[in-house]
This record gives C-alpha cells, structure tokens and sequence, in this order.
C-alpha cells in the first residue's frame, strides 16, 4: 500500500513538474514573441523612413520580415506549451 501511495505521488509531482515547465515555456515564448513584434515595428518605420538611406532602409525591411517570422514562430510555441500545460 505504501509503494502505491509512493508510486501516485511521485506520478502527481512529475505531472506538477511538466505543467510548471510548459506554463514558463509558453510565458517565455510569448515575452520573445512580444520582442520580435517591437523590433519589427521599429524596422518597419526605418525602411518607410524616406530620409535613412536607401541601404538602411532595405537592411531594416528585411530585418522586419525575420522579425515577423520569429514573431510568428514563438506565438505558435507559446500556444503549443499552453495548450500542452493545460492537459497535464
């Protein structure tokens, strides 16, 4: 009985454990999502920027487009780990 009761706590814990680590990874994603969302908006405003010169302005258009994807692609692991920690 004791190595039941040992077995469904030490079950409980690991489950607690893997909730916790997905609710800071999905916190963790969405802060680096938030990120890449204002350094997009500062790269879009450089590249519409009709006084930087032309070089800048396609550097920072085309940061702009990395920035979106990284955006983009730590949403979708902030949703993932959400999702994941909710199930647990």
């Amino acid at each position: 009985m004791l190595k039941q009761k040992h077995g469904n706590f030490r079950r409980f814990m690991l489950t607690c454990r893997r909730a916790f680590r997905d609710a800071f990874n999905s916190l963790t994603e969405g802060v680096q999502g938030a990120t890449s969302a204002a350094s997009k908006e500062g790269n879009k405003n450089v590249a519409k920027d009709s006084n930087a010169k032309l070089s800048t302005r396609a550097q920072a258009a085309g940061d702009a487009v990395k920035d979106k994807l990284n955006q983009e692609t730590h949403e979708r692991k902030s949703d993932a780990y959400s999702e994941a920690s909710k199930h647990r």
